[in-house]
């Protein structure tokens, strides 16, 4: 896996093509692809991709299908680590 790749991590093919159009854009290659099997399964994995992201750069998209929540509650949702501590993204460079 190259500096410049990521794993690609969404919940239904419109998130896969919007986030490859951006990715790509960016010249960042996706070097694997999780989910499109919603959002409940997607938050369910978020724990284990946060694990994965200590090691290789990961790239989560998710859509707010209804206002329940708003987005800073939910990135804290699914950005916590296992042990409860927040986790804050590194920056692709």
């Amino acid at each position: 896996m190259s500096g410049r790749s990521v794993i690609l991590a969404v919940e239904d093919k419109l998130s896969e093509a919007v986030s490859t159009k951006i990715l790509e854009g960016l010249g960042i290659d996706i070097s694997q692809r999780l989910g499109l099997k919603g959002k409940g399964y997607l938050q369910s994995k978020a724990p284990s991709l946060n694990q994965t992201a200590r090691g290789f750069r990961a790239f989560m998209l998710t859509d707010q299908d209804a206002p329940s929540q708003c987005p800073p509650q939910l990135v804290q949702t699914c950005h916590t680590s296992t042990a409860g501590i927040p986790r804050i993204p590194r920056p692709i460079k």
